[in-house]
């Protein structure tokens, strides 16, 4: 399987690496080159990276294109303006090539004749018109990240205004149907692709390194919360801090809440809150830390954090809003009270610790290989078949 040449072509950057997309796109690249592929990463500039780290990390692998965002036509400047006018959610739906720049085109295939490229993966559907322009030979395939069709209704449905892309579920088949293989990152999301496209559909996890865990009596006995620097974090950690966090008062023993990430960068300052900044080694913190939180509740895909935290072995606590009740391998909180209760739990209790800790490097573990054997499959798959 060591014959592959491929090109991940991508216009968000890996690096630097503080962001859960970012980190699966590095997960990707790492995971196909210990499948023994060559390996080159196309960042098309649309988010701002660190093209330096990016060389430094990939070498003469790297290649980085500016991004020119097309002007909408006058017809789509109509729509968007009535639909702005007549307040309708669809104002914040695009079609599937409205962020797309055809200008990067020449450029890719260059690189595809030049690098004796034979596969091209995609990192999101609405980048999925480069596909159309590749050779018949070339084997196609999109990783998606995320759902994007309604996205949108999502963020109305909590009250929050939409941000990033969101499309119809006709123009994200539209995208799929460029496509021979669709990653998505978990079976959910799976079983609705398959539904939207003849292409074929196969899961692959975001794959971690994985740390061994600590006795609790070996951590440092802190909460931990890892977020870069969004609405929809910023939101989750502040409902946490005013409805969670006073809820640790009554006990003997103070409580300290430590947050890591750009997510500092919009914080205020707050009693028991300990703010890191960005950290460039995440081993520390995680394996210092008696639990981790999330606190998120608007997310359409897999919450990167939510893998990252069980990679490092901690006990996870997330909140979920329909009230599912707890993973074996974390626990969901419902209420302020549920996720009081369910931290006190993990920090009074070294036989539940223990047991999340377990259940978290076992996750992991059946998560990573079932990752790896789908991308295998992924890239055995023939474009002219």
């Amino acid at each position: 399987m060591g014959t592959r040449r491929i090109l991940v072509i991508s216009p968000v950057p890996t690096h630097p690496l503080n962001a859960g997309n970012r980190a699966r796109i590095v997960g990707l690249i790492e995971s196909l080159k210990a499948l023994e592929f060559s390996v080159f990463f196309l960042h098309v500039q649309q988010e701002i990276g660190s093209s330096p780290e990016m060389e430094k990390i990939w070498g003469r692998d790297f290649k980085a294109i500016d991004y020119q965002r097309r002007a909408p036509t006058f017809y789509q400047r109509c729509k968007k303006k009535m639909q702005r006018i007549f307040n309708m959610p669809s104002m914040f739906s695009y079609s599937i090539d409205e962020w797309y720049d055809s200008s990067i085109e020449k450029r890719v295939l260059r690189i595809v004749d030049e690098c004796e490229i034979d596969t091209v993966i995609v990192e999101y559907v609405w980048y999925s018109k480069i596909l159309e322009v590749l050779d018949k030979r070339i084997l196609k395939i999109i990783d998606t990240h995320d759902q994007f069709a309604n996205r949108h209704l999502h963020y109305l449905e909590k009250g929050e205004k939409p941000r990033w892309f969101s499309t119809t579920p006709k123009e994200e088949a539209k995208g799929f149907n460029r496509a021979d293989v669709i990653l998505a990152i978990q079976d959910s999301e799976k079983d609705k692709f398959k539904k939207l496209t003849k292409a074929k559909v196969l899961t692959v996890g975001h794959v971690v390194p994985i740390t061994k865990y600590r006795k609790y009596e070996d951590t440092n006995g802190y909460i931990l919360f890892v977020a870069s620097e969004n609405q929809i974090n910023l939101q989750g950690i502040n409902w946490f801090i005013a409805e969670v966090l006073p809820l640790f008062k009554g006990r003997r023993q103070g409580i300290e809440l430590r947050i890591a990430g750009t997510i500092c960068n919009k914080l205020g300052e707050h009693d028991s809150v300990v703010k890191l900044g960005r950290i460039d080694c995440l081993e520390e913190i995680y394996t210092c830390a008696a639990v981790v939180i999330n606190p998120v509740t608007i997310y359409t895909g897999l919450s990167i954090k939510n893998i990252e935290a069980l990679s490092y072995c901690r006990p996870l606590v997330v909140r979920h809003e329909d009230g599912e009740g707890d993973h074996q391998a974390y626990q969901m909180a419902e209420s302020p009270e549920d996720f009081y209760r369910a931290i006190v739990k993990v920090l009074d209790d070294s036989e539940e610790y223990s047991r999340l800790c377990r259940a978290a490097n076992k996750f992991i573990h059946d998560w990573n290989n079932s990752a790896m054997i789908q991308l295998s499959e992924a890239l055995s798959s023939d474009a002219t078949s």
